[in-house]
């Protein structure tokens, strides 16, 4: 340090300990406060994730196509009840297969037109 004020004549200020203290639990409080927002949007995302009971539904349907189940149809798929029933729209008949989350009562739907067995 006294080499460098020799060459350069400048004087370095530094920083008290006081100061280091305080701006590292500033930074301390930044992180923990944007890490939890971050796992509050991570979790509301899971959360609110249906691509399970679509694929859920999509397979359904599926089976519906091809002869595997008749209606009405109704299962339990963890905390969604999946169900049908045959609708009649502009004069085209359709089945609507419907799953309603028990607890956010949540609904997803898939239509497709009914076939005769």
């Amino acid at each position: 340090m006294a080499l460098l004020k020799k060459i350069t004549g400048l004087k370095v200020k530094a920083s008290s300990l006081t100061e280091v203290i305080v701006a590292t639990v500033i930074i301390l409080l930044i992180f923990g406060v944007a890490l939890l927002t971050v796992d509050n949007l991570l979790f509301n995302t899971v959360k609110n994730s249906t691509h399970k009971i679509e694929n859920e539904l999509t397979e359904i349907v599926y089976q519906y196509k091809n002869g595997q189940i008749t209606l009405p149809y109704s299962s339990e798929e963890n905390e969604w009840i999946i169900y049908s029933e045959e609708v009649i729209e502009e004069n085209q008949k359709l089945v609507v297969f419907e799953a309603e989350n028990k607890t956010s009562k949540k609904k997803v739907t898939k239509k497709t037109v009914a076939y005769e067995n």
